[in-house]
């Protein structure tokens, strides 16, 4: 009569252990129940594996137009392989993992972590995505933190992890000496225990498709720079300059120079082969050196514009494209108000090459108080060099009138060491993205509430601005004391 009130068990599989769990109402446990226990788990997996076929529309293969041929190849969305011949399984679908419950798996790793009390992190909230994990398995590996996420990815088209970020993860799981559980392909949870770290000065870290190589340096810079003990030299294979993301170049001319004024970090990004959408195949060394802690930041007056650089990279094309790039972005840029004529020097980069096959483009203004702020672009199929310099100049255009001392794309980089910070930090912006207001609020879920970020509206100026301040945890490297 109970059982008949409550209703029958359910079964489902763990994505990262690829064992069944039951579950029934509010009930879940990895106990086979009695109307289960003849049947085999490998029985009890093949029938749900079965049931669960044909049950996605997403396909593995899909068939896209070369820009340059106008032919047809096939590109793998799970592996993001490329071919020019239709692949015998050109019909399979995407699989959809199940999800561990948080309340099944929490049990064991609070059990079999660093005897912390673990947290939970809702992957859905705010905006949603890979940021979420990757601040998340960041302070997790700092702050000695253990972690169950759930729901990674959920706001994404394809939910769950992709290549880069489950490289990501197990990059700083290497680095920190942790453990990872549930980390495969496609996802939606995973567990992160950190250990200890190591003292390896070298790791490779290859995404082996166009995942951008930028993100899986932002998920594993802070361990590198405030919890190893030696220099350490990180080779990363991947997408250099791919859409959704920051280009390399943006992270060469304006994160890596930002984050070392502001901060005094110590790292280098040296960029040795470009990787381009959709083959990818890039390679950046990222170079460490280890710091003990880092001073709060106050950037609160931006100053004027004193010299825009313009860097137009232009690779298995006409070289001539690079010289129109630079033109047109020089052009749109008098246009803007932002020329010679208005006393600010202008400067202008080229870098040509026979291969990989792609366009970008990254203009920076540097301001009298050492600020820099950029626009970029990517030059895409069937768009003219001369319109990609104009998006880039126009978005650099659209951070300088928003009146912060970064731009929109650079603010929510560097919340996790303003709450790491000795002190308080406290730095003017524009708009707040969602990106930001999701960092600053993971990081206020990781630190357990000891950092608390504060915004403020600045009606003063002209259009308004905002302030995000807050007084760090003072982080100090434990293998540096």
């Amino acid at each position: 009569e109970d059982q008949n009130e409550q209703g029958s068990w359910e079964v489902a599989i763990d994505a990262g252990s690829g064992k069944p769990y039951y579950f029934r109402g509010d009930e879940v446990t990895w106990t086979k129940p009695a109307e289960f226990e003849d049947i085999e788990d490998t029985e009890v997996v093949a029938i749900v594996q079965m049931m669960q076929s044909g049950s996605t529309e997403d396909r593995v293969w899909e068939e896209v137009i070369h820009e340059e041929t106008g032919k047809t190849y096939y590109w793998n969305t799970i592996t993001e392989e490329t071919r020019w011949t239709k692949p015998d399984d050109f019909d399979a679908l995407v699989p959809k993992p199940e999800e561990i419950p948080p309340e099944l798996v929490w049990e064991k790793v609070v059990q079999e972590g660093t005897g912390k009390e673990g947290i939970i992190i809702d992957g859905s909230i705010l905006e949603g995505g890979g940021q979420v994990l990757r601040q998340s398995v960041a302070l997790s590996q700092l702050l000695r933190q253990p972690i169950h996420i759930h729901k990674i990815r959920a706001k994404r088209s394809k939910p769950g992890l992709a290549k880069q970020h489950l490289t990501g993860v197990k990059l700083v799981a290497e680095i920190s000496g942790g453990r990872v559980e549930g980390a495969a392909l496609h996802s939606c949870a995973l567990s992160f225990i950190p250990g200890e770290s190591k003292n390896s000065s070298s790791y490779t870290a290859d995404i082996q498709t166009a995942g951008s190589v930028c993100l899986l340096a932002q998920v594993a810079l802070p361990g590198l720079l405030l919890a190893c003990a030696n220099p350490c030299c990180v080779t990363m294979k991947g997408g250099t300059n791919a859409a959704y993301a920051p280009q390399i170049d943006y992270c060469t001319r304006v994160f890596g120079p930002t984050v070392k004024r502001y901060f005094g970090l110590n790292f280098d990004l040296q960029v040795k082969q470009r990787g381009f959408f959709p083959k990818g195949g890039g390679v950046v060394e990222l170079h460490t050196v280890p710091t003990r802690s880092i001073p709060p930041v106050c950037a609160l007056n931006r100053g004027k514009v004193v010299s825009i650089s313009c860097f137009v990279c232009v690779c298995g094309l006409p070289e001539v494209l690079a010289g129109r790039m630079a033109k047109a972005a020089h052009q749109a840029l008098q246009g803007a108000g932002l020329a010679e004529e208005q006393g600010i020097r202008f400067v202008s980069e080229q870098e040509t090459s026979k291969f990989p096959h792609g366009v970008g483009c990254v203009v920076t203004a540097t301001t009298e108080s050492g600020c820099i702020l950029a626009g970029s672009s990517l030059c895409g199929k069937d768009q003219k060099v001369e319109d990609a310099a104009a998006a880039a100049v126009a978005e650099l255009a659209q951070h300088l009138a928003q009146g912060g001392c970064v731009d929109e794309y650079l603010q929510d980089q560097l919340v996790v060491f303003m709450a790491l910070a000795c002190g308080k930090s406290a730095i003017r912006t524009g708009p707040i993205s969602l990106h930001t207001q999701t960092a600053m609020h993971f990081a206020q879920e990781m630190t357990r509430g000891q950092v608390k970020f504060d915004v403020q509206e600045d009606s003063s100026t002209s259009p308004s601005t905002f302030v995000i301040s807050c007084q760090g945890i003072g982080y100090v490297n434990p293998h540096l004391r």
